[in-house]
């Protein structure tokens, strides 16, 4: 495609999950756009990163836009060129939780009130550590921020892909 997305949701009632998607030009996971909107799609358990490295732009990992009821749980968000996860541009009622991001080039997780922005997001329990920019970012309408750890976690070795915990990590019993 023009941008090299992973994949591309324009419909409704979309189960992603124990997928991969990595290393394409564009977005990961781009939920987005389509008559009557994108509503009530899911992404979980699934690995979303080194995507949108494209010279000229950095692509977010996953973003959830332009719907209502669309919820990203349970993923791992890693090194993409530009935000880990985004929500935005219309995204009404999106849930964001018990996500892992981390390492990705503009941000962590970032919901935003510009441009038809997000309104009513839930974001809870998720780890956003190691991201350039904001680890955790919210300008929109009624968004719910709870229990997001933004310090060290202590990834086991975050750098091969282990982003499991050490036993010391402040992120255990902590969501």
């Amino acid at each position: 495609t023009l941008f090299g997305h992973g994949i591309y949701i324009g419909t409704k009632h979309n189960l992603i999950e124990g997928s991969s998607f990595h290393d394409n030009w564009g977005i990961g996971v781009h939920i987005y756009n389509a008559p009557g909107g994108t509503q009530n799609n899911v992404v979980r358990n699934t690995r979303v990163y080194r995507n949108g490295r494209r010279p000229e732009r950095q692509f977010s990992g996953l973003i959830l836009t332009k719907g209502e009821g669309n919820s990203a749980y349970n993923n791992l968000v890693y090194e993409n060129g530009g935000l880990g996860i985004f929500v935005g541009y219309g995204a009404v009622n999106s849930t964001v939780y018990q996500n892992t991001v981390y390492g990705n080039g503009a941000g962590g997780i970032n919901v935003n009130g510009a441009y038809d922005g997000s309104q009513h997001a839930i974001v809870t329990n998720n780890i956003s550590y190691g991201n350039g920019g904001d680890q955790l970012y919210d300008d929109a309408v009624g968004t719910i921020l709870s229990n997001n750890l933004t310090t060290d976690p202590q990834f086991v070795n975050a750098s091969a892909g282990d982003f499991h915990l050490q036993a010391s990590s402040p992120a255990i019993d902590a969501g």
